[in-house]
């Protein structure tokens, strides 16, 4: 029996057609590893000079790019990813895609909103696995491009109403990370139960789950975070990238199994909030507002998942998973689409 397409998206690691594994090493890596490898001879140190014409001549535009890796631990279809992103980013005026090495993804957008507006939307999640973006400007390698680093809006709890300043988002947000942005409202403070700040995390290293705030005063103040949209993480390790039954640190002589008391859980994830953006719910209906926990897009063939990704339907078998809603009984078909306003695309 023929398949469909939706087929294919379903059961994309039995395509024939090529793979490629997640394993990720960075490009100065592997200029460190050559230089130590080998001694560079005269002719090659002395190097070329290159005239300002040549550099600057181009054979065709270079577009508005972005440099993409997936984190996940096991093979995934390209083509079927490739087509699910592109549809996904819906760019109004078009986009090419290439893998350029293992791993890493060249995405071409022929405007620099289409490619601001992807960009911007972050995190993205394939398969529940995070979409590591990077922006590639006109002289940038992509190759050499780093990928450490995924921008995501936490929550800071516990904090005192008093303290929740931009000042203060600032400082908490550089302690996570680097610090991009936080929710103002027109009086340039902030209240509420938590505090919403967009930081760029070193995706290298575990989740921060708290901060011990010390003040010169010897008072001490424990805030906990919780991370909007969050894909697949280890709950024994809290980094991102693989689950817990593939972590490397079971392989440890002296690694105690934690059982359910894992130091990371789903806890972790932000809360969800009452819709209230532009968001299709399960059911399909349309509501307005700004929902911080809207998936950014639904296809036929994907779920609705609360982390605030969509991924092709799969049964999950990790214990660290959010459960899945039943698939046996059929559902209408949804029509995929960008749930964000797009501004008007001048030449």
């Amino acid at each position: 029996m023929a398949l469909r397409i939706p087929d294919l998206l379903l059961f994309p690691l039995f395509s024939i057609r090529p793979q490629f594994h997640s394993t990720h090493e960075p490009m100065d890596d592997k200029i460190a590893k050559f230089d130590r490898a080998v001694s560079l001879s005269a002719e090659e140190e002395s190097g070329a000079v290159i005239h300002l014409g040549l550099w600057h001549s181009e054979s065709e535009p270079a577009g508005f790019c972005l440099v993409d890796r997936l984190l996940s631990h096991r093979s995934i279809h390209f083509d079927a990813m490739r087509t699910t992103l592109e549809v996904a980013f819906n760019p109004i005026r078009g986009m090419e895609t290439k893998l350029i090495e293992d791993n890493r993804i060249l995405f071409r957008f022929h405007h620099k909103l289409d490619r601001q507006r992807v960009f911007d939307n972050a995190p993205w999640a394939y398969e529940k696995n995070l979409l590591v973006l990077g922006m590639v400007h006109e002289h940038d390698s992509p190759k050499r491009i780093n990928l450490d680093w995924c921008e995501f809006h936490v929550l800071v709890h516990d904090l005192p109403i008093g303290k929740m300043t931009k000042d203060m988002a600032v400082f908490l947000g550089n302690q996570l990370g680097r610090f991009k942005d936080v929710d103002m409202d027109n009086s340039m403070d902030l209240w509420g139960a938590s505090m919403r700040i967009r930081v760029s995390l070193d995706i290298t290293k575990p989740l921060r789950r708290v901060l011990k705030l010390k003040t010169t005063m010897r008072d001490e103040l424990l805030i906990t975070f919780t991370y909007e949209k969050l894909p697949n993480f280890c709950y024994i390790c809290g980094r991102l990238g693989h689950l817990s039954e593939a972590c490397e640190m079971q392989l440890s002589e002296d690694f105690v199994d934690p059982g359910n008391n894992t130091p990371y859980g789903a806890w972790l994830r932000a809360p969800h909030n009452a819709p209230n953006r532009n968001c299709i719910q399960p059911s399909g209906q349309l509501t307005t507002g700004n929902n911080r926990d809207c998936p950014t897009f639904i296809s036929k063939g994907c779920q609705h998942n609360p982390n605030g990704d969509l991924s092709p339907n799969q049964n999950p078998s990790a214990s660290d998973q959010p459960s899945s809603p039943d698939h046996t009984q059929p559902s209408p078909p949804l029509k995929l689409q960008i749930l964000h306003t797009i501004p008007h695309l001048t030449p």
